[in-house]
């Protein structure tokens, strides 16, 4: 005869039993509260006497009652079982705290709605090329684009960012944002306060005007009513006619304190001989898509291609982007990287915690036999561990949340200087609803395999089933915490190998004990060439007779990342050689205006010919320096040195006097270009004409090598200059301070990876060493006949390694699978080390066998001591 449970297991359901259950479950509760209170036992449940009608509309208060019976049932049990209950808490609030710590900071990123009125019919519109390879637009394509009918409807151009200095009380240095008075009516910003640009404000020699920032506005301002005032900007007096909104986000995601207008000059733009450069943004009419608006264009790209030689052309494109992926271009990989690698660590820890249940679920398999056979249904019993689950998940989520706070502001604490928005992340209302769903989403994969997990007969009866149940689904969880954890792994030491070759990167310049400050000199106060070179050199000449001071140079640029002016190679005339109109780019040659003293102050050699010399200061003649890099671009089978080249095919020739050794200027990441030094002379100076029109003339780097501390001459290098013009704000920074901060966010990438990647680990092994663990309780009679029958301690031994063994190399050869392909998606992120790296992948993969067998030994260990006897009586 079957016993109770079987039949319960093998007899059809009938659609009203859980009905009738549950209004068992309803008439005993009115029979206890009957005894007390027979008032309120009828006021609460009526009459017994109910029809099938009545029953179905209790369903929902006795469902109510039932998940309170249930939570309560919960709390009671994992009180009883604390060491479980730490465990499985702990292991899902790492998991939770972690995606919610960096899901805050990638929401506004990728996620969050932008804070423009119908962003998504904002679009960026340009050229690219290989040597500029986001969208820009020349000024004079810009005007006809914008007059010309497309499936734009309204334009915006914006020139950039660059350094402003306020100079109205004490100095200070502030970042403005140049853009045409359409800007904030195209992205749908209303000022703070005050009011945007106007049309006549936006044309050249108009009335200097600006808004500030809402944090400028708090900051410097305190508060106070500034429309309508007068503010010193770069020596000239604007009027203040709005604030920003708070948080204002400026197209890349760049801070600014001021926006000033274009005042671009259409009529000199149009015929081409100074151009600016500009970013282009505009409104799509309503139902237009970015392929319309790109074939729109088309016919405008290639008339503006007319101009270009014949030559570029192949290497000029259309692009037209949507505006969110061209506002987090730069910054999605490393976003996208990082979510995935923290819900990585939640789905180790979903398994971790779900072994941990299993396990819990086979020591009560005798309790939920009884209560099925009295006649809980099998969705009675699957709600009560769904409930428990929740209730666990609910806890961790409490404390996973707490966790996202602190490892929020850890974030903050470590993070480099340029992470978009981090500063403004926070744990909002959103990232507590995200939170809240995580939590519970974790609880029901956590508790899913262990709640669809039937009672076997052999539980109620107490009799013990022959032979040892296959438990797949614990090794295929095991497995899967093992391929996750390769997965982070991989990634992490993909990402330690880059930054360790950053690192080994010949900078070309000793960067110690060298300072380094961008004086701005504005046409207000040095409105001539000639008054600009009198400041210089006499700053220059104070600075050399200052103590500790060893070298003193003067540059228009800084190795090995700041600004560096460039012109086209095969623009570089030869003598005796005339341009070839129809040769390619051949890419872009940095140029470097500087004093004879550069060379030494950043020890870079010249490996031949000779170094500029003060004499060459006075001379009249042209002399020039190339780095090696140039003198074999120029002169592949000679030598440069001697030679007269003219750059740009017009103008001054130069006489190559020297060869440098080549040093990096285009930071740490982009390709190294060939580079020609112009020495700045005292005599006929020209300081060098400026890229961007006239906000960058009269700008110069000034670089000194000191021979005592660092922070001991800082203060005395502010006080000459402040001496000269107090006017002049001064930001003193330490050259190899500049190079760690360029490795800053591939280091911070780098470490929160292998953060993650160490916590999967961690509960994988401890997730591994439990299921060993377990099957060593499970098959402890099996064990303890084959000690019996004359095993020894080292077949014991070796038999849970083996099974233990198969489970870890299955979960490593499906993470290596894996990993090899989503190793490719950071590809951007690395330097010097290709996604699928053979020495890095083959030795994360041997630590984490290494790892996974020494979680699986200790288990293994206490097999080997069982004792036989007391083996062969474990029930």
């Amino acid at each position: 005869m079957k016993n109770p449970l079987s039949r319960w297991l093998s007899r059809r359901r009938d659609p009203d039993a859980e009905l009738r259950e549950e209004l068992a479950y309803h008439l005993d509760r009115r029979a206890e509260l009957d005894k007390t209170n027979p008032t309120a036992a009828r006021r609460q449940f009526g009459n017994v006497t109910q029809t099938q009608e009545e029953m179905r509309t209790m369903r929902i208060p006795i469902w109510l009652d039932g998940l309170r019976q249930d939570l309560a049932y919960a709390a009671r049990t994992f009180t009883r079982t604390p060491g479980f209950t730490l465990a499985s808490v702990v292991a899902l609030a790492l998991g939770i705290g972690a995606v919610t710590a960096v899901f805050s900071v990638v929401d506004p990123l990728l996620f969050r709605p932008l804070p423009y009125k119908n962003a998504d019919q904002i679009v960026s519109v340009g050229m690219s090329a290989p040597i500029q390879p986001s969208e820009w637009l020349l000024g004079p394509d810009y005007i006809e684009w914008r007059d010309k009918p497309s499936a734009i409807e309204s334009w915006a151009a914006v020139e950039g960012t660059r350094n402003c200095d306020l100079t109205e009380g004490e100095p200070v240095r502030l970042t403005c944002g140049v853009v045409e008075s359409t800007f904030l009516n195209l992205f749908g910003i209303q000022p703070f306060m005050g009011r945007g640009f106007t049309k006549d404000e936006d044309v050249p020699n108009a009335r200097p005007v600006g808004l500030i920032s809402y944090e400028l506005w708090q900051g410097h301002f305190g508060g106070a009513p500034v429309i309508g005032h007068l503010v010193e900007m770069d020596g000239q007096k604007r009027e203040v006619i709005g604030v920003l909104p708070k948080r204002f986000e400026f197209p890349g995601l760049r801070q600014v304190d001021w926006l000033v207008p274009l005042q671009m000059d259409v009529k000199r733009q149009l015929t081409r001989q100074v151009m600016v450069i500009l970013g282009v943004f505009g409104r799509m009419k309503p139902g237009a898509t970015v392929d319309q608006v790109r074939e729109s264009l088309r016919p405008l790209f290639n008339h503006a291609m007319d101009y270009v030689p014949p030559q570029f052309r192949k290497e000029v494109n259309l692009k037209v982007s949507g505006f969110r992926e061209r506002q987090v271009r730069d910054f999605r990989t490393a976003s996208l990287v990082l979510l995935g690698s923290v819900l990585g660590v939640l789905l180790v820890a979903c398994a971790n915690v779900a072994n941990l249940m299993l396990a819990r679920g086979a020591t009560r398999e005798r309790e939920m036999a009884v209560r099925a056979a009295i006649g809980a249904s099998r969705t009675r019993l699957l709600r009560q561990t769904l409930t428990e689950n929740l209730f666990l998940s609910g806890a961790a989520g409490i404390a996973g949340v707490g966790l996202g706070y602190l490892l929020l502001a850890i974030f903050r604490g470590l993070a480099p200087q340029g992470v978009p928005l981090l500063a403004t992340a926070s744990i909002d209302l959103r990232v507590l609803s995200f939170a809240l769903a995580l939590s519970v989403l974790a609880g029901t994969l956590a508790g899913l395999a262990p709640a669809l997990r039937l009672p076997s007969p052999e539980s109620l009866t107490g009799t013990r089933a022959t032979g040892v149940r296959k438990d797949w689904l614990r090794q295929t969880l095991a497995a899967a915490q093992i391929a996750i954890s390769l997965v982070l792994l991989a990634g992490s030491g993909l990402l330690i190998q880059s930054l360790w070759r950053i690192q080994q990167i010949d900078l070309g310049v000793d960067t110690g004990q060298i300072l380094f400050t961008h004086v701005a000199l504005n046409d207000q106060r040095y409105p001539t060439l000639e008054k600009k070179q009198a400041f210089y050199l006499q700053l220059e000449d104070r600075l050399k007779h200052m103590p500790g001071a060893a070298a003193v140079a003067l540059s228009t640029s800084v190795p090995p990342a700041t600004h560096n002016e460039a012109m086209i190679l095969s623009r570089i005339e030869k003598e005796g050689q005339p341009l070839d109109q129809r040769a390619p780019t051949g890419g872009m040659v940095n140029v470097r205006n500087i004093t004879p003293v550069y060379f030494n102050a950043l020890r870079i050699p010249i490996v031949r010919g000779r170094p500029f010399t003060e004499e060459d200061r006075n001379s009249t003649e042209g002399l020039i320096i190339v780095d090696e890099a140039l003198a074999h671009r120029l002169y592949p089978s000679g030598t440069a040195v001697g030679k007269r080249i003219r750059p740009g095919g017009n103008g001054e020739w130069f006489t190559i006097v020297g060869v440098a050794r080549n040093a990096r200027n285009g930071g740490l990441f982009d390709s190294n270009a060939p580079e020609y030094y112009v020495l700045l002379r005292t005599r006929g100076i020209q300081l060098p004409r400026p890229a961007n029109g006239t906000w960058d003339r009269g700008r110069m780097y000034v670089i000194i090598r000191t021979s005592s501390d660092v922070r001991a001459i800082a203060p005395l290098i502010r006080a000459e200059i402040n001496r000269l013009d107090p006017k002049i704000p001064v930001e003193i920074q330490s050259l190899d301070t500049e190079v760690r901060q360029l490795a800053a966010r591939p280091r911070f990438n780098a470490m929160l990876l292998a953060l993650f990647a160490a916590i999967a680990l961690a509960l994988a092994a401890i997730g591994l060493a439990g299921v060993v663990s377990y099957l060593v309780v499970q098959r402890t009679q099996e064990l303890g006949v084959r000690m019996a029958l004359g095993a020894t301690p080292s077949n014991v031994r070796s038999l849970v390694l083996n099974q233990s063994l198969k489970w870890i190399l299955a979960g490593a050869a499906t993470g290596l699978a894996f990993g090899l392909i989503a190793t490719r998606g950071i590809k951007s992120m690395l330097y010097g080390v290709e996604p699928n790296d053979p020495w890095i992948i083959g030795g994360v993969t041997a630590t984490l066998i290494a790892v996974g067998v020494l979680a699986s030994w200790l288990p293994a260990r206490r097999a080997a001591r069982l004792d036989p006897m007391v083996a062969l009586r474990h029930d």
